[in-house]
């Protein structure tokens, strides 16, 4: 009788409940909202039959002169949409629009928020939401990426003195863990100010922005997802890097965050949990497969550059006659590997000189190097910087000098010069201005109408300068007749790059767009409408080909599970950097050597990581003709091979010097495995023919041979879940074929 009551109980709260709530549900996650306020009251996981409790008690919207909260505003309307629900909210100040989207295979939900003004004001802080967990069984995690500690155990870079401000991270996640599983949230942006309090999650940034009468305002997306733990999860202190990257506390490098604390800008302040340095892996998986539904599916397939400027081509100076000529036949030693597109930088001088009106011309020296290189097979992309016409060569200066009201507005004298380390005052456009936006997008606009270019790439970053890792930071503007308010330009700088992606795209939908800086520093949310991030170890990889192809690995591990990058986005960066710049431009030997010992243990790292690759190539110094014909053997190989490429499942163990690593690439009933032995000593290769090792879901007989080295052609016969073992040889690279 009392098993009966306690059952009819819960069917009255059930039925009550429905009653004052709306839902959403996917195959993982649903979702509970107020009927009466729109807000959230709860979140299911699916798969681990967990409750979290995480009442919504509010958003909050302030500015110059005014503060209102989700209690402030009448619901108007709400309605269930497919697949989603809107709520509107109204007062006498604006009207607020907020949508819940959730796809029946999503594992997570965004909430879009959207404003609208009745009147002038100036915008200073958006609190999209505001969770209160009421569970005591969830332990609050905040994750700050992304993190370059690996550049520290890059030889090149222990030299230099460089590092990062602990806690300067752009992106936060914060991940709600129990024993079973848990959920995580955050906003889809760099450099939010959201904040945890006890257990209440305030997830905000702070636009800074002049807004008008009607001028609809929309909101960064906040997410919130489920996950279950996996077994790896208890392993989770060996799913990291293996290199000895150190502290760093020795190091006197460059302050980035204190550069930022200019006039009107607090320095970040360290107020969050700091229980994880790194997320487990089943909250990788999960965040890496959310981020891969938002920024995808891939809009191109593989593809094989030469990096130009790395590879003594014209980079920092004018293109003169002789240049030209020396670059072109640069092109040929780079068609002769297979490579098929590259980046020019445009004409500087050209550029500097464009004025109200003016288009913007190739200069018919360029326009010979574009026509030989599509002679050559090469598909072309133009190289821009971003608010400096050259930041890393004295030529450069600000886009339409004659406006210098477009300029960044900064405290003391403007400074010009490669890389100026006062980069607070180095010369630059504001991207936060909104007449340098509309006259930069027209630029670039024109110049890929033009038809010469198949893609467009960025590179440089808000402040005007040349930029490096620890250089990303909040910019500042004082200026105050851009679209942002005088000091903090930061999230208005962000939006016009994110608006300048979305422009390209709608004009050329098939146009490759490569990001540089600030994309790469900034993380995975400001890479949206793009089709390639520049590598992480920029400095081109180590002399030994061994060394080099686990150094790739291990980057690509990085921005895979610790940055949650679609492994799609990022690339491959190969070889040692052979640039121009003034210092090598003289005197060839102090070029790096070419590394030809084990090619194909560099080339089949960089493929087993992304199919974007890059190249650094040594086009006028020259190298041996068999290793021209080895690059070109595994680019045509990749090419054949490519949607095995597109898809990616890391073996659990990473690279380190003693020890095989791997990773799997499952196309329905065929794949590829890549694995690699990197110790001096002959080692076993073993991995599970399972769904949650290596993706692989076919319940019959499974046929594994090795595609390369090329064996006897014997083939190994397995079973779903069986183990795999595999002999493999000191410094050796085996892929195997699974049908």
């Amino acid at each position: 009788m009392e098993k009966h009551d306690m059952s009819k109980k819960k069917q009255d709260i059930n039925k009550e409940e429905s009653q004052l709530t709306v839902s959403l549900k996917s195959n993982a996650l649903i979702l509970r909202f107020g009927k009466d306020d729109g807000l959230l009251r709860s979140a299911m996981n699916i798969e681990t039959n967990e409750l979290y409790e995480m009442m919504e008690t509010d958003f909050s919207i302030e500015g110059t002169g005014f503060e209102f909260h989700a209690h402030d505003m009448a619901l108007c309307d709400s309605k269930s949409e497919a697949n989603g629900v809107r709520f509107v909210y109204c007062n006498a100040f604006a009207k607020v629009e907020v949508y819940w989207r959730l796809m029946p295979h999503w594992h997570f939900a965004e909430k879009h928020v959207f404003i609208f003004f009745k009147k002038d004001c100036d915008l200073t802080k958006v609190a999209v939401s505001q969770l209160s967990i009421a569970n005591e069984s969830i332990a609050m995690v905040c994750y700050k990426y992304p993190q370059f500690d690996i550049l520290d155990a890059v030889p090149l870079h222990q030299s230099w003195g460089l590092r990062r401000e602990p806690d300067t991270e752009p992106i936060k996640t914060w991940f709600g863990r129990t024993t079973a599983g848990g959920f995580f949230t955050g906003l889809e942006m760099p450099f939010d100010r959201s904040a945890i309090n006890g257990k209440t999650l305030t997830l905000a940034f702070t636009p800074n922005l002049k807004i008008r009468n009607g001028e609809p305002f929309t909101c960064e997306p906040m997410y919130i997802g489920v996950y279950r733990r996996e077994a790896k999860d208890d392993q989770a202190e060996k799913w990291k890097p293996q290199l000895d990257v150190g502290t760093g506390a020795d190091i006197d490098g460059f302050n980035g965050a204190a550069a930022a604390g200019l006039k009107g800008v607090a320095a970040p302040k360290a107020d969050e949990p700091k229980e994880s340095v790194l997320p487990l892996p089943s909250e990788s998986h999960a965040m890496t497969a959310m981020t891969s539904e938002i920024l995808g599916p891939p809009r191109h397939g593989f593809n094989a550059t030469l990096c130009a400027c790395h590879s003594e081509m014209v980079f920092f100076e004018q293109y003169t006659a002789q240049s030209i000529e020396e670059d072109v036949n640069g092109l040929k030693v780079a068609a002769e590997c297979g490579l098929e597109w590259m980046y020019h930088v445009p004409d500087t001088l050209t550029i500097n000189a464009l004025r109200e009106g003016d288009k913007y011309r190739i200069a018919p020296i360029i326009r010979r190097f574009i026509l030989e290189a599509r002679k050559a097979g090469f598909k072309m992309g133009l190289g821009l910087p971003l608010t400096n016409t050259h930041p890393w060569s004295t030529l450069g200066t600000i886009y339409r000098p004659d406006r210098p009201e477009w300029a960044r507005k900064v405290e003391g004298d403007v400074m010009g010069g490669i890389n100026a380390d006062n980069f607070k005052q180095h010369f630059g456009n504001c991207m936060g201005c909104k007449e340098f936006n509309e006259w930069y997008q027209a630029f670039i606009r024109q110049a890929i109408e033009d038809g010469h270019y198949e893609s467009v790439g960025f590179d440089g970053d808000f402040w005007g300068s040349g930029a490096y890792y620890h250089t990303t930071i909040p910019v500042t503007c004082l200026a105050e007749n851009h679209a942002h308010l005088p000091g903090d330009s930061n999230y208005a700088c962000q939006k016009a790059l994110d608006e300048l992606y979305a422009m390209i795209r709608k004009v050329k939908p098939d146009c490759w767009i490569g990001a540089a800086r600030p994309n790469m520093d900034l993380g995975v949310w400001s890479l949206r409408n793009v089709d390639s991030c520049f590598t992480t170890i920029e400095t081109g990889t180590a002399k030994s080909n061994i060394a080099g192809g686990n150094e790739i690995r291990t980057a690509s591990r990085i921005r895979v599970n610790h940055h949650f990058f679609p492994h799609w986005l990022d690339q491959s960066f190969i070889f040692p950097c052979f640039s121009n710049y003034p210092k090598y431009r003289d005197d060839l030997s102090k070029r790096p050597l070419w590394p030809s010992d084990h090619i194909d243990y560099i080339l089949l790292s960089a493929l087993s990581c992304n199919p974007t690759i890059v190249m650094n190539l040594p086009v006028k110094s020259g190298f041996a003709d068999d290793d021209k014909q080895e690059i070109r053997k595994w680019i045509d190989w990749a090419r054949k091979n490519e949607k095995f490429l597109m898809v990616r499942k890391d073996l659990f163990a990473w690279p380190s010097d003693d020890a095989i690593d791997g990773s799997a690439h499952i196309c329905e009933n065929e794949g590829l495995v890549f694995l690699f032995n990197p110790s001096p000593k002959a080692l076993t290769a073993e991995f599970c023919l399972s769904d949650e090792e290596t993706g692989w879901t076919n319940k019959g007989k499974a046929m594994v041979y090795s595609e390369y080295p090329a064996d006897d052609g014997s083939i190994m016969e397995y079973q779903a879940n069986d183990k795999v073992t595999w002999e493999m040889k000191p410094e050796s690279a085996v892929v195997l074929r699974i049908k």
